[in-house]
């Protein structure tokens, strides 16, 4: 039986090539560009760090398996451009490898143990 808190295979674990990064953009500036069905209040998830991401590029996914044990995705093609998706990506890597508390935003009333579109530092 597998460790609740173990790193699925196929996740990277080295953080070793994140350059340093600014912010992506405050979630106001883009959230209403982020495509959902549902227009309700953004969930936060609990205060985690990234253990490991991967973008899965069949599906075009960011993935990121974090402290809690939950595995949260994020669906690029929803995002307002691809460059936010890039932005996002660099700021997983740098939070990752610096292990920096972080929060996950889901929209359309989506789990956030399950869905993202943002991440905050804490």
């Amino acid at each position: 039986m597998a460790r609740k808190n173990a790193i699925p295979a196929g996740f990277a674990v080295s953080f070793a090539s994140a350059a340093p990064v600014g912010t992506i953009p405050a979630a106001p500036e883009y959230a209403p560009h982020f495509r959902v069905r549902r227009a309700v209040a953004d969930k936060t998830s609990a205060v985690v760090t990234v253990s490991a991401i991967r973008f899965d590029e069949k599906i075009r996914q960011i993935q990121v398996f974090c402290s809690d044990g939950h595995t949260r995705k994020c669906n690029v093609d929803r995002l307002p451009t691809i460059e936010t998706g890039r932005m996002l990506w660099k700021l997983l890597q740098t939070v990752g490898k610096k292990q920096t508390n972080v929060v996950f935003k889901a929209a359309g009333g989506f789990s956030p143990d399950t869905w993202f579109y943002t991440i905050e530092q804490q």
